[in-house]
């Protein structure tokens, strides 16, 4: 029915679009494709979680219709962990040609012949709308290790807004680049170069992160690490009941049981968390209260939330499990597409934890009693999250903050477990431990701008470096040898050499404009860039950066190009005649 062929990778802008895309080339082969229209709607449907339903427009073609839609299935579907920008089609000269962002090509390529496969499937009755859904899925996972993880993407986010270029620094690894040269940084998530690897270390470790604490003087939960059943009367002497187990190598409260009561509860417990651990197991007291995460970014506290586990208030009337099940609804109600919210499940935890208040799942509470549905606050199994920032005591602060600067960590989260957060953590409270990449996503839904974030955890050191182009076709660096030695620490790149300063490096593809430039803007000496690119490697490849700040032209451009290097430039001059390097240099450079 339809025919779709990979035309082009632009690593750069081009007269599609702004950033990197992959252009592909769709085609009818047979009178049949018009069938196709009502299926994709159908389709549509099917994904509605991953974006709005898009119907044919009028004037549209049934090919140009399914061809945008694909596109933008496509874009919806990389989207879901992704951040890619963008995505269109457009026929020119009766070819339809549809063009898709990236973090990695070809997985948008085959993101998009995914989506064709799918809806052929559908048209022919060998693919369900559910099978269709189910593969999409997978296909997401599958290709997760190509795009960021959401903390990633709130950076990204944030450096979009403040105009700050970032890029992939290795991949499938998740490493991000932000900035150019001399004012780059580059993360793992939220994990910055200039975290410590000694504090990294010392916050993974549950045990010596609870040490560290205390050699600080920050008062911590009673706590003790076991390996099997027979220290279990060292526990009960040592920590005592109600006390809590959680595996020393895992994190997200895996194998975590809480509000242990008794020696009995206390072997499930172990065993729970032993099936899915072999390390050591922490014991610790158990501290009534909500579990606040403290977020500090810069050795500044920025964001305090307080987590609460699911909870219900009796009404006199209706059972737990039909209170349980309204919270449910009312909450994913308001829930939206990666925001990992979830409800409160109904399973053996469920049970055990409303049995520990006296209750079943028929039982009444009367009005206003309060029954808890869960015992661990996590957002994906109902939990409440609410901004306590302007509320944590000084003291708190303090601690929370001087701690960040000791373990040598840019950003830090902290879980501190107490009734009142505005009482002094030297008088009630205890902290649980560190986290050297806490989730910002909760603070984000409780109203942190994005780009607050960005101006803790990214800094104002971050972001472009002074850059010139020039489209030429003739120029060589042999006839500028002079003036690029002058300036040690100015990347440059012509057709036949790429360097810095009076450096030429031998092993990068100089046919390549953009893989050159990308070498220059990942090395941290340097400080100014210099490009000289041909008007055919411009449209092979695309524009090496998305901003220069000056551009010079030595020949005549068809105005599509024309339009978009002006685009992509702050300032231009049209030079024909023989250009003065040192000029340049100093007037743009310097």
């Amino acid at each position: 029915m339809i025919k779709i062929t990979f035309e082009k990778t632009f690593w750069g802008a081009s007269i599609y679009a702004a950033t990197s895309v992959v252009l592909l080339k769709v085609s009818a082969e047979n009178d049949n494709h018009h069938i196709l229209a009502d299926h994709a709607v159908s389709m549509g449907k099917a994904f509605t979680d991953l974006l709005p339903l898009s119907e044919q427009r009028k004037g549209e073609t049934t090919l140009q219709y399914v061809s945008r839609f694909l596109a933008e299935w496509s874009f919806a579907v990389l989207n879901k962990h992704g951040y890619i920008h963008s995505v269109g089609s457009t026929t020119k000269s009766n070819k339809i040609f549809i063009w898709l962002g990236f973090h990695n090509p070809k997985v948008s390529v085959n993101c998009i012949l995914l989506g064709k496969e799918l809806l052929l499937g559908i048209a022919s009755g060998q693919i369900s709308s559910e099978e269709a859904v189910k593969r999409a899925k997978s296909f997401i996972e599958k290709t997760r290790a190509f795009s960021p993880d959401y903390q990633a993407k709130i950076l990204m986010q944030a450096a979009f807004l403040r105009n700050i270029p970032y890029m992939n620094f290795s991949l499938p690894d998740r490493h991000w680049q932000y900035g150019w040269g001399s004012k780059s940084k580059i993360y793992f998530d939220s994990i910055s170069e200039k975290d410590s690897a000694i504090g990294r270390w010392i916050v993974g470790d549950k045990h010596v992160n609870k040490a560290f604490m205390r050699k600080l003087g920050v008062p911590i939960v009673n706590h003790l690490l076991i390996s099997n059943l027979t220290d279990l009367q060292k526990v009960i002497s040592t920590v005592g009941f109600p006390c809590v187990i959680k595996p020393l190598d895992l994190g997200q409260a895996k194998g975590v049981t809480v509000n242990i009561l008794n020696e009995d509860e206390l072997k499930l417990a172990f065993s729970k968390a032993r099936k899915i651990s072999k390390s050591p197991i922490m014991v610790e007291s158990y501290i009534e209260g909500d579990v606040h995460r403290l977020l500090v970014i810069g050795g500044k506290l920025i964001a305090a939330s307080r987590r609460s586990p699911a909870s219900v208030f009796g009404d006199g009337v209706s059972s737990v499990i039909k209170l349980a099940e309204e919270f449910n609804k009312k909450r994913m109600a308001n829930a939206q597409n990666g925001d990992g919210i979830g409800p409160a499940p109904y399973d053996s935890e469920f049970d055990l934890v409303i049995s520990k208040q006296g209750f079943s799942r028929s039982s009444i509470p009367k009005k206003g009693h309060k029954v808890k549905l869960r015992s661990i606050p996590l957002q994906g199994s109902g939990a409440d999250n609410s901004d306590v920032t302007d509320i944590v005591h000084h003291d708190t602060k303090f601690m929370v903050e001087s701690l960040a600067k000791s373990v040598g960590l840019n950003i830090v989260g902290y879980d501190f477990i107490t009734e009142d957060v505005s009482v002094s953590c030297h008088k009630k409270g205890a902290f649980i431990e560190m986290n050297s990449c806490p989730s910002l996503r909760g603070h984000i839904q409780n109203g942190i701008d994005v780009r607050d974030v960005a101006n803790h955890a990214l800094g104002y050191e971050i972001g472009r470096i002074p850059s010139v182009m020039i489209i030429a076709d003739d120029l060589s660096y042999h006839q500028y040898k002079p003036e690029l030695a002058l300036l040690p620490s100015l990347g440059w790149r012509f057709s036949d050499g790429v360097g810095i300063g009076g450096c030429l490096f031998k092993k990068i593809e100089l046919s390549h404009p953009i893989e050159a430039s990308v070498s220059l803007i990942s090395n941290k000496s340097v400080e100014k860039i210099l490009l000289v690119c041909s008007l055919d490697e411009i449209i092979k490849f695309g524009i090496p950066l998305d901003m220069v700040d000056h551009l010079i032209i030595t020949k005549k451009i068809d105005s599509d190009w024309r339009d978009v290097l002006y685009k992509h430039s702050k300032t231009q001059t049209e030079m024909y005649d023989k250009i003065n390097m040192a000029d340049v240099i100093k007037k743009h450079l310097l």
